[in-house]
């Protein structure tokens, strides 16, 4: 049985490149082995790092109910990931977290909801992680997000799958 793998994609209207990610061989964040490409796409660059559903669930190696969003163990990532996707200019980036999500044919299939300013669409694929700009979300009339936890500060708004222990899926 192979490796199960989830994935980050960053989506910029400038050119990035994986240097720029922070990847740096096999190396991203927190995990090891990723397998990292960057591809232009019809309006953006478009750079995906696909990591292992092992290490992810080990960056939250409590195992515990952890309700609230401080106490998560794995808020440092979702950090570096907004952080990340802010650097290089993303007016949206997100982080895969269901395998299917994960699966690179899906993933190409998004891009029109990218391409578009669908954040509706975006959003209601309930990401692991999913980060907007600020230009995303300047006229969106967001939906009611109380069932989703928010990162703290900004730029843009960076939303979780839910809330609680299972905010990531």
């Amino acid at each position: 049985m192979g490796r199960k793998l989830l994935a980050a994609a960053f989506y910029s209207p400038t050119e990035i490149s994986l240097d720029m990610l922070g990847v740096a061989g096999d190396a991203w964040g927190p995990f090891r082995n990723v397998n990292a490409h960057v591809m232009r796409l019809d309006d953006h660059t478009c750079a995906t790092v696909r990591f292992s559903q092992h290490e992810f669930f080990g960056l939250r190696d409590d195992h515990e109910s952890t309700p609230g969003l401080a106490r998560d163990p794995a808020l440092p990532f979702a950090y570096f990931f907004r952080d990340t996707a802010v650097k290089v200019g993303c007016e949206v980036a997100f982080l895969a977290t269901r395998l299917h999500q994960a699966d690179p044919e899906w993933l190409e299939g998004q891009y029109w909801a990218v391409q578009a300013r669908e954040a509706d669409c975006l959003v209601a694929e309930a990401f692991g992680l999913l980060y907007l700009d600020d230009g995303m979300v300047l006229d969106w009339d967001a939906p009611r997000l109380d069932e989703r936890n928010i990162l703290p500060g900004g730029p843009g708004l960076t939303i979780f799958a839910s809330s609680g222990w299972s905010r990531w899926f």
